[in-house]
């Protein structure tokens, strides 16, 4: 008995320790926030980030000093750790959003990457690039941009759609971890239901740590710094597209490395 108990003590410590971050799927439906999702904001006079219960939704509104270059300002941040995996594997992070005022200008929104603590960010930092929805140097576009330099990664530019002419699309990153540099790769679409079409890749290494969604504007109005998350996913294994969750209500789904449970 006494070794049976010693070998169960030994199992729970190792599941414990093997849980030190949680693939994430959720909608913002619920009525509280993912407890694997953090909010990270510098000043939340110049912007903030909150679950909009009663619209749905994670909104982040801004009114000045969020735009991220060298420096990170006050540029809103909802972050979950990135998954830890393997030399040769791929984690993915999806989002799908929605810019709440129409012909919108100076303003980009997305996923990015960055490795904290909260309140870092930009090139000083050690970010790389942002991908996102860009209404700041197109129209409407897609676009992977490189900070500092415009040159994400080793590509010799950025990564861009033609102009869509739209307020909401669907972002997918797919990490593959490597030894001397990760590849990156960035697919966009514009409706759910829609096939993914591929912006490219690149092959970059920096302290990604962080899997962040992000809002960032040059413009001194908050009608038009507004943006409403509606999915957000993290996960280690390709999962079912979050972009087609929006029916699920407020279902949200956790895995972690040793299971997997989900709470309505």
């Amino acid at each position: 008995m006494t070794t049976l108990k010693s070998l169960a003590t030994v199992l729970l410590a190792i599941g414990a320790t093997s849980m030190v971050w949680a693939d994430v799927t959720t909608t913002f439906s619920g009525a509280t926030l993912d407890p694997n999702i953090y909010l990270d904001i510098p000043n939340s006079s110049d912007a903030t980030a909150y679950l909009d219960t009663g619209n749905g939704g994670l909104r982040m509104v801004g009114n000045s000093n969020i735009d991220m270059w060298w420096m990170r300002n006050s540029i809103p941040f909802a972050w979950t750790p990135k998954p830890t995996v393997s030399e040769g594997q791929t984690w993915r992070a999806e989002t799908e959003l929605h810019f709440n005022s129409p012909s919108g200008y100076l303003r980009i929104a997305g996923i990015t990457l960055y490795g904290g603590p909260d309140g870092a960010g930009g090139t000083n930092d050690g970010m790389d690039f942002t991908f996102g929805l860009d209404q700041w140097d197109a129209a409407s576009a897609v676009w992977v941009q490189g900070l500092g330099d415009n040159a994400p990664g080793n590509a010799p530019g950025n990564l861009t759609s033609d102009e869509l002419g739209v307020d909401s699309v669907c972002l997918r990153l797919d990490v593959t971890e490597g030894n001397a540099l990760d590849t990156f790769a960035f697919y966009y679409k514009l409706a759910p239901a829609d096939d993914w079409l591929s912006l490219g890749s690149f092959q970059a290494k920096f302290n990604d740590s962080r899997v962040a969604l992000f809002l960032k504007g040059a413009a001194d109005d908050p009608s038009v710094m507004d943006v409403t998350f509606t999915s957000f996913s993290v996960t280690e294994a390709p999962e079912p597209s979050t972009c087609a969750l929006g029916g699920l209500g407020a279902t949200l789904v956790f895995f972690a490395r040793r299971g997997k449970r989900s709470v309505s």
